[in-house]
Formats: C-alpha cells, sequence, structure tokens
C-alpha cells in the first residue's frame, strides 16, 4: 500500500514516522497493522518492533512508531504518597507510555477491569492501583479472590478478605446490601445523584481478582452489584487472567470506564474491552509475550483506557515494585489510619461493623488455592483447546443443554479471528496435535438461515478434549 511521509522524529529509542495513505479506494491503516509481522521482517527488529496508531481525526493517517531500544530502561520513580494527604478522587500513578508520558487513573465513580495472561504482570498493576487507593482517607478496601491469593503483600491496607469463592460470594452479597442501601439514603445525606465519598462517609473500593472463579451465585452478585454500585459510593476493580464470553465477562466489559489488556490476550478479548473495531485500531495486546520462566518478555505492558492523559493505542509499561516494599507501604498507610464505616450506611443495610472486616481462613484459602492450580494446570495441558473450551464456553453449555436453537458448530474463519491464529489454516496446524481437523459444517447466518463453512463440531471438540486429558493422566 502506498503511503506518503509527513513528518518524522528520532526518539530514544527509535523513530516516529506520521504517513498519509495515498490512493483511497478503501485502503485504511488497518491494512497496514494486518502486515505489522512482515514490516519487522523487513526492517529485522524485535517482534512488536513496529506499531502503527491510526489517527481519528484524519483516517487516512497514522503514526508508526519503529523501536531500535528499550523504551522503558528509565522508569519514573515509585510515587510518594503522603499520609493523609489523598482523596478517591486524586489520579493514580500507573506506568509510562511509550511516547514518555507517565499515566495516571482516578478511580472517583469509576469501575476498572484489567486483563492479563499468566505472567503478563496483572498483579503489579492492581499492585500500583492499590498502592494509591491505601493512601485515601476516603475509601475503605476489600481483598476479595476466590483462587485464594488476593493482594498478599498489601493484606495490611484491606479492612475485608475474602479468599475463597464461598467468602467472596458472601462478601458480593454484603456489598450489594450497602450500594442499595446507600442509594436509599444519600439524598437524605444531601448528596444529590452520587454518594460523595469523605472520610466521614467513605466509598468502598472492591478489588476482585480472578473472578471467572466465582461461583454462579457470586457472578450474579457481581453483575447485579456492578449495575448499582457506582452511583452509591462502591468501585469494583475487576482482574483476571482470562475473560469468557459470559454475561459477566460482557457486563464487566460494558460498564467500566477504566481498561487495561495486557500480554497474551486472545484477539477476541481485546475486542471485549475495547470493541469490535480493536484490532484494527492499534490494540494489539496478543502480540505481546508474558513472561517465561526467567525471561520477562513483555511483562507489564498494558494498553490502556480511562487514563487522565487520554485513551490512545499505545502501551504503557507498568510501575513494578516488590513484595517487600509493597508490604512496607501497605503497612505505612495503616498505621496512619484507615477510614470506617460510617453510621447512617451500617444502620440502612442492617448490618455491623464487625461482619465488614477480617480474612478468609487459611485452611480454606489453601483450599481455593489447589483448586485453582489444579484447574491451571489443566488448562495448560490443554494448550490451543483450553483457549477454544473458554471462548465457546456459552455456546457449549447451550448445545450441551440442548438449548432451542443452540448451534453446534464454530467456523474455522471464526476461531482463527478469535484466538488470533491469523487463518483457518494456522489454526489447523496448531489442532493437528490433538487429532483435530476441520471439515464442513452448518453455520447460522446472520440472514437466519444456516450457511455451510469449513469448521469444527462442538462434538468433535470435546472428544479432543476428552482425549487430551486422558492421555495427560
Amino acid at each position: 500500500m502506498e503511503t506518503n511521509p509527513i513528518a518524522g522524529r528520532r526518539t530514544a529509542w527509535g523513530w516516529e514516522l506520521e504517513h498519509q495513505i495515498v490512493g483511497g479506494s478503501g485502503k485504511r491503516p488497518a491494512d497496514v497493522i494486518k502486515k505489522l509481522e512482515q514490516i519487522e521482517t523487513d526492517l529485522d527488529v524485535r517482534q512488536n518492533g513496529v506499531l502503527v496508531q491510526p489517527h481519528t481525526e484524519r483516517r487516512a493517517r497514522f503514526t508508526t512508531r519503529i523501536i531500535e531500544s528499550d523504551p522503558w530502561a528509565k522508569m519514573p520513580p515509585l510515587p510518594f504518597y503522603a499520609n493523609g494527604s489523598r482523596r478517591l478522587a486524586d489520579p493514580i500513578e500507573l506506568g509510562l507510555r511509550l511516547d514518555g508520558r507517565t499515566m495516571s487513573a482516578s478511580f472517583l465513580s469509576t469501575h476498572a477491569i484489567i486483563l492479563a495472561a499468566s505472567g503478563g504482570g496483572k498483579s503489579g498493576l492492581i499492585r500500583a492501583i492499590v498502592d494509591g487507593l491505601a493512601h485515601t482517607t476516603d475509601a475503605i478496601l476489600w481483598d476479595l479472590d476466590p483462587s485464594g491469593v488476593g493482594q498478599a503483600p498489601q493484606a495490611a491496607a484491606m479492612d475485608l478478605r475474602a479468599l475463597s469463592p464461598e467468602d467472596c460470594e458472601k462478601a458480593l452479597g454484603i456489598a450489594l446490601g450497602i450500594a442499595t442501601a446507600r442509594t436509599r439514603i444519600k439524598d437524605r445525606l444531601g448528596m444529590g445523584d452520587e454518594w460523595q465519598p469523605s472520610p466521614e462517609y467513605p466509598a468502598l473500593v472492591t478489588v476482585l481478582d480472578e473472578f471467572p472463579r466465582l461461583t454462579k451465585e457470586g457472578k450474579a452478585l457481581a453483575v447485579h452489584l456492578l449495575r448499582v454500585a457506582r452511583k452509591a459510593g462502591v468501585v469494583l476493580i475487576f482482574a483476571s487472567q482470562s475473560a469468557k464470553k459470559d454475561a459477566l465477562g460482557d457486563s464487566v466489559a460494558a460498564e467500566v470506564a477504566f481498561k487495561a489488556a495486557g500480554p497474551g490476550l486472545a484477539d477476541y478479548q481485546t475486542r471485549l474491552l475495547f470493541g469490535d473495531n480493536a484490532i484494527s485500531e492499534g490494540y494489539t495486546p496478543g502480540n505481546y509475550r508474558p513472561k517465561r520462566g526467567a525471561k520477562l518478555n513483555d511483562t507489564g505492558t498494558f494498553f490502556l483506557e480511562g487514563c487522565t492523559e487520554g485513551d490512545e493505542p499505545i502501551p504503557t509499561r507498568a510501575t513494578w515494585f516488590d513484595n517487600k516494599v509493597a508490604e512496607q507501604r501497605a503497612r505505612r498507610a495503616a498505621e496512619a489510619g484507615r477510614p470506617e464505616w460510617d453510621t447512617a450506611t451500617l444502620q440502612a443495610a442492617g448490618v455491623a461493623a464487625a461482619q465488614l472486616c477480617g480474612s478468609t481462613s487459611p485452611e480454606d484459602a489453601a483450599v481455593a488455592q489447589r483448586a485453582a492450580f489444579e484447574d491451571e494446570q489443566r488448562h495448560t495441558r490443554l494448550g490451543i483447546l483450553g483457549e477454544v473450551v473458554d471462548y465457546l464456553a456459552d455456546d457449549l453449555a447451550a448445545w450441551q443443554a440442548g438449548a432451542e436453537g443452540a448451534r453446534d458448530a464454530v467456523s474455522s474463519t471464526e476461531l482463527a479471528e478469535a484466538l488470533g491464529r491469523g487463518s483457518g489454516k494456522k489454526l489447523a496446524a496448531d489442532f493437528a496435535d490433538f487429532h483435530l481437523t476441520p471439515g464442513q459444517v452448518r453455520i447460522p447466518g446472520e440472514d437466519g438461515e444456516d450457511k455451510q463453512a469449513r469448521g469444527y463440531r462442538f462434538a468433535d471438540i470435546l472428544a479432543a478434549v476428552k482425549t487430551a486429558e486422558s492421555n495427560a493422566q
């Protein structure tokens, strides 16, 4: 595709070049993005060494960034938050963007979702957010994680820690009761349309890690809470290594204002966060590699939306600090005094202050950790089949239940696009080790009529999963 150079500049890490497409005829910056692998090969730069950012105000123009050295070799220092100096409305520093901007976000009435594959650096970004929240005088913190781990280094700053699916379900039920009660009393307290957090009437910020591991009832509570929480001074920060196409995933993506996508995400997960056109707009977290063994790769590199500085699809390296530093800062914040629940909320919700603190027993947390570990090991053994089962979770469940209108197959084109495999041919190669081959299937069309396509029957997919699990035992 022919382009004209408009401008260019040398940076500390490489080049920024502005181009304009020549000729029109349906040509788009997305066509360049599709060929990034070839462009990187031609320029002989590293994987993800070329980034393309389409312009929103001039659709024929785009910025190309060619990376020749580490853009994050010199990260900004860890910010210092003085005790008693911060409010929930204050932006929290999150990291350094490729273009040199320090990125930050405020979580006042702002829900969030953070997704990254295992080893992608999700925990580091959560840690930076919790660190900023721990030093506020108008936000109570809860730590929920059905996988049994939670934000352990920052436990001192948490009022409540629920570390099993059952305790998370209980905590979400209490949080929903609090949010519902506050919608009834906020007008009486003179707050208007939304709860106004203050040291006297603090907000509740709930960090919910690995939300797909919630019980069915827990997921339903999370969805219900999400829909009423923002105006009631309750903020939800969701995080996970995966986000399936289930009701919770769809609801979270639609309701949250702050979104972070890290290394290793499947394309369908990127679209879940940033919209159907996310890949063509330059959001490409799936091209980045999570940590593997001792090799860091691109861990901690995120595409962000909802930041104070803007929403351009430019990667940000999240601020990282180790467990010891996180523990020290959380303890300092706790020793300075954390906000306490207001009597008006407790009375309206019908709960006692003692119900809003504490932690899951070590024994129950260990059981949850074991279950999560076994599930992750199963997913690892299944490889790409695990990704397929995640993506088709709802469709497979509907088909197995015999639901009316449920489809019984998926096209190669849909799967290849969703999982970022590029083509049906490449997908078939990935499936070869599992002896799963494509064939002619019937797929529901947009007009309601079934159409023939090359793809995979659900029965064959589940049979391959069963065989893979049997061979692994």
